[in-house]
């Protein structure tokens, strides 16, 4: 009983790591997807700054 329940918690962990793996691999190729885009972006856009304005102080709601 003990033993079957170590190996049945040894494939749990195991498939876990597996999927834990594939996820990761999805997430990089993600993020490289998003650099690549963010490069291009950056080459072809003209960034403006905003006007500075002065802040104001949060109102209270009652």
């Amino acid at each position: 009983m003990c033993n079957e329940r170590a190996e049945a918690n040894l494939r749990r962990v195991r498939q876990e790591n597996t999927d834990l793996w594939c996820t990761l691999a999805l997430d990089e190729k993600a993020v490289r997807q998003f650099a690549l885009e963010n490069d291009a972006l950056r080459l072809v856009a003209c960034v403006l700054p905003l006007p500075a304005r002065p802040r104001q102080a949060p109102t209270s709601r009652s």
